[in-house]
């Protein structure tokens, strides 16, 4: 909207005793439409970005439980998982926790 323009001074750095306060090289009109923009662009990609993990949330629920298995996941395999190729594995087993004798069996 506001086109390829800088609205900056350039001199944005603050160090240590100088004034924290600035003249910006535009009005406060131009400083409201800096701000729409900004709020524009930040709620269209808020939006964007929920539609996109709402789509793909079945495929996200697959790589999670895919990463509670194997705790890792490469891109070949999170890539086969997008494009919903069906990817086996196996659960690895695990050992049979040793009975602890009872109080009566030591006696």
């Amino acid at each position: 909207k506001l086109g390829p323009v800088s609205y900056s001074s350039g001199n944005d750095e603050v160090f240590l005793g100088r004034d924290f306060s600035h003249t910006k090289a535009y009005s406060e009109s131009i400083a409201s439409q800096i701000d729409e923009e900004v709020s524009r662009i930040i709620t269209s990609s808020y939006k964007r970005t929920e539609t996109i993990l709402s789509d793909y949330m079945d495929k996200l629920h697959e790589v999670a439980e895919r990463l509670i298995v194997e705790e890792k996941l490469d891109g070949d395999a999170f890539e086969a998982i997008m494009r919903g190729d069906q990817l086996t594995f196996e659960i690895p087993e695990v050992p049979p926790v040793p009975e602890v004798p009872t109080q009566e069996e030591t006696e």
